[in-house]
């Protein structure tokens, strides 16, 4: 007879307490040689929020302000950004299946941050920002579909209204203090300009993305070290 004690396992034993659909998530999370956990997602949840609603703004921005164009145009230049959320979006639980959410996460802030750090250069070509745009977009849902799920994984099924309402609080906080520094960083940066306004918004728009590329590089290692941490050993 076959002796199965030796096999690895991706699950712990289900709380009765915790919707069974979630049990799996609870303690660890392994494909083939990969095993990961993130037990505390609300210290990375700011910087991905902020990261999420300053990038759609500082895009606007520069269409608008730098590249000088209507705002019908504007929006249709971001359009590939949300494109590129929905298709990442609807191929997410495959993705999650096989490499599981914590991976799919880092994944996804990594994107963000390679995005909004080559927006930071100084890039002016109008093609070069919406596929940069687009690439941020697809690391938006690479991030909060795993996020949320690891998150409330966690949360006993009688305590879910709390859990929720702290993921969103802590969520909403991460964008609003990410807009504020975004359009202090601008508003500074055209401030103390003396050339063109087009290339003060520029230089702006640059300034700003930096700060999101630093948000995202926070929640990059954030993620990392809780990876590291937090990793379950081998029973």
């Amino acid at each position: 007879m076959t002796d199965h004690r030796d096999e690895a396992t991706t699950t712990a034993p289900t709380n009765p307490r915790r919707p069974a659909a979630s049990s799996s998530a609870n303690i660890r999370y392994t494909q083939g040689r990969h095993c990961c956990r993130v037990d505390q997602p609300l210290i990375a949840a700011p910087a991905t929020s902020a990261v999420m609603i300053s990038s759609s703004y500082l895009g606007s921005i520069f269409f608008q302000d730098v590249r000088a164009m209507s705002p019908l145009l504007a929006g249709l230049s971001l359009l590939p950004m949300g494109l590129a959320s929905l298709v990442v979006a609807v191929a997410l639980p495959k993705i999650i299946a096989t490499q599981g959410p914590a991976r799919v996460y880092l994944g996804g802030v990594a994107a963000q941050l390679i995005g909004a750090a080559a927006f930071a250069s100084g890039i002016d070509n109008t093609a070069v920002a919406i596929a940069l745009l687009a690439l941020i977009g697809a690391g938006l849902p690479s991030a909060f579909v795993p996020f949320y799920g690891i998150g409330a994984s966690h949360v006993a099924i009688e305590d879910s209204g709390v859990g929720s309402g702290l993921l969103n609080t802590f969520n909403q906080t991460g964008g609003a203090v990410g807009i504020a520094v975004v359009g202090t960083t601008i508003a500074t940066v055209i401030r103390n300009h003396h050339d063109t306004a087009a290339a003060a918004t520029l230089d702006g728009v640059s300034a700003g993305f930096l700060a999101v590329a630093i948000c995202a590089a926070g929640g990059l290692i954030i993620a990392l070290v809780l990876c590291r941490l937090l990793s379950p050993t081998k029973e």
